[in-house]
This record gives C-alpha cells, sequence and structure tokens, in this order.
C-alpha cells in the first residue's frame, strides 16, 4: 500500500486511545498504581459517551475489533464511512487538543512507541480525514486504496491480541509472506543439510509476519521447553553432563535477553535453541545414542 500521505498520530483519536490503555497498562505490570489510575482517570474523562471522541473511537474499533467475511465487512465499513461526516469535527478537534496538552504531562514520549498493528490505526484516521472533506477535494485514488486494505485487514483470521495471523505492519501480501518464508526455511535447510523444525518454523513464521507479541511468545515458549528438556534429559542415568551444561548456558542466555524481533542474533541462538531441545527430547525419549 503506498503511503502518500503522512499520518499524523496526534490527530488519530483510536490511536491515542490505544496508547493510553496500553500506558495503564504497563504501569500496572511495574506497580505504579497511582499513574496507572491518573491515566485511566484521563481516559474515562475524555472518552466519556457524550464526547466526539468516544463516537470516533466507537466507529475506529467496530473496524478494528470486526470479524466476520467480506459482505459483512463492506456494510461495516459504508456505515462508518456514513457516520463519521456527521461527527462535529470542530468539537472532536477541541478535545483532542485537550486530551494531548493532559497526555504532554503524563507522557511527553506516549506516541513514541512501538505501536502494534499501527498501520490499520494509521491508515483508518487516514480515511475518516478524507471521508469528512467534500466530495471535489476528495483524493479518491487513495480513498479506494485504503478501503481496500481494511477490507482485506477485516477479514483475515486474527490473533489475541487483534493482530492479522500473517502481520500487516508492511506492504507484504498473504502469498508474499508464504513464499518469503519457503524461502527462508529453503535456504535454511540447503545450509544445516537437515529439515527445518515445526519449532524453528514458527519462530519464523513471526518473524516474516513481523508479529512482535508472538516473537516474544514464542521466543518464550522455546526456552521454557528447553529448560524443561534439559530437566529430562538429566535425569538419564547415562545423560552427557557437558551437553547439559551447554544447553543451560544457551537457556541461561537466552532468559537473559529481550525477546526483540530485529535481533538477529538472538534469532540464531533461538533457532539453535529449537535445534538443542529437539535433540535432547530425542535422546531422552531412546530415538537416539
Amino acid at each position: 500500500m503506498s503511503n502518500s500521505k503522512k499520518h499524523n498520530k496526534r490527530s488519530n483519536t483510536a490511536l491515542l486511545h490505544h496508547c493510553l490503555v496500553r500506558k495503564v497498562t504497563e504501569c500496572l505490570i511495574r506497580g505504579e498504581e497511582a499513574l496507572a489510575e491518573k491515566t485511566c482517570k484521563l481516559v474515562k474523562e475524555n472518552f466519556a459517551a457524550n464526547k466526539e471522541l468516544s463516537n470516533e473511537l466507537k466507529l475506529a474499533k467496530s473496524i478494528i475489533d470486526f470479524k466476520g467475511d467480506n459482505l459483512h465487512a463492506n456494510s461495516i465499513l459504508s456505515r462508518v464511512r456514513e457516520s463519521i461526516t456527521k461527527i462535529n469535527e470542530h468539537n472532536a478537534t477541541q478535545q483532542k487538543r485537550k486530551l494531548l496538552s493532559q497526555i504532554e504531562v503524563l507522557d511527553k514520549n506516549l506516541l513514541d512507541n512501538h505501536i502494534d498493528n499501527y498501520k490499520i490505526y494509521a491508515t483508518i484516521g487516514t480515511l475518516f480525514n478524507e471521508w469528512r472533506k467534500p466530495i471535489e477535494t476528495q483524493n479518491l485514488p487513495l480513498i479506494s486504496e485504503y478501503e481496500n486494505f481494511i477490507l482485506d485487514w477485516m477479514i483475515q483470521e486474527k490473533t489475541e491480541n487483534g493482530a492479522p495471523i500473517v502481520g500487516e505492519s508492511d506492504d507484504m501480501s498473504m502469498g508474499e509472506r508464504r513464499a518469503l518464508l519457503s524461502t527462508m526455511c529453503r535456504k535454511l535447510e540447503e545450509k544445516w543439510g537437515k529439515r527445518v523444525l515445526p519449532s524453528q518454523r514458527d519462530i519464523l513464521r513471526a518473524v516474516v509476519a513481523d508479529d512482535s507479541d508472538r516473537f516474544k511468545k514464542t521466543a518464550i515458549e522455546s526456552v521454557v521447553n528447553l529448560y524443561e528438556s534439559i530437566g529430562a534429559y538429566s535425569n538419564k542415568s547415562d545423560s552427557d553432563k557437558s551437553i547439559c551444561e551447554k544447553a543451560t548456558q544457551l537457556a541461561d542466555k537466552l532468559s537473559s535477553m529481550e525477546p526483540d524481533i530485529g535481533n538477529d542474533s538472538l534469532l540464531a541462538s533461538l533457532l539453535e535453541c529449537c535445534e538443542i531441545t529437539n535433540e535432547l527430547n530425542k535422546t531422552t525419549k531412546g530415538e537416539i545414542k
């Protein structure tokens, strides 16, 4: 999808709400209850039922949270297109300005952090702005392109956190992603001289999809599985302690690393982690000597 218009995060109602809700969650995880409560109060105040921002958010979320087929997706998009023009834009803009001034005091870097599913938020925000314009000034080619992108996004299968399973943070289609994953696996198999394991494919799939949440989840599961395999292997009377020590060193190294999807060193270690886990499990089960 082209990016002929630069998206303004500060004017995107759904994105502002998303970042504030995430801030509440992060504060609670860190044990910062007072800041979490302050942020939550700010959300409740600015997105109250009588606010234009609340109505904008509902329209955006009807797209973001949609689950259904293409026919219903088209119907929802048409209703959102019609409804957004009925919201008082002047009042919405004034409310955003007030909210942004409060965010500046709360956390001036709130919008600078990585945002999951950013592209769908940006696309919706741009469409809302275009739909509100008089028909003679609308960028019709852009609207058509963005509407098609949204429809494709709406009918994709989603993960629990709302991200399309195939990922959506760049311009690659589902077919292109599958082709890339297949190519990566084939090249690794040629390099290693053996098949890519299902656990390794899961890690690569998260990388290809550029799905940070899934990558983190898969990385953590891989390390946990390695620790469990080490424990099972070490219980064998004829186990090789040096193998356990090397495997434990790798597991400890991985557990101390931040699961960053862009870290190539981490990716290589995770692929090795899957390989060692597989070998330990096979030995424990007596499949190899």
